[in-house]
């Protein structure tokens, strides 16, 4: 159930008349909103990226923190 609202939450994130060349930064965006949901909760990073970013994005851990780093906010 949590992947199927992870998934909605990338949707949403994305839109779908993105101009060409923003979808790196909507994946930071994406991401960050998720870790951003679930750190609130106390949950590890790793436990974060292992079982709601790995499965939905299929990128490796340090690209995780290095998005995270990353801050598009407009």
């Amino acid at each position: 159930m949590d992947m199927i609202r992870e998934i909605d939450t990338y949707k949403s994130q994305k839109g779908y008349a993105l101009p060409k060349g923003n979808l790196y930064r909507t994946r930071i965006r994406a991401v960050n909103a998720i870790y951003n949901k679930h750190v609130k909760d106390g949950v590890s990073n790793r436990h974060i990226w292992r079982m709601y970013i790995y499965p939905l994005f299929g990128i490796c851990e340090r690209t995780f923190y290095n998005y995270l780093k990353k801050d598009f906010e407009e």
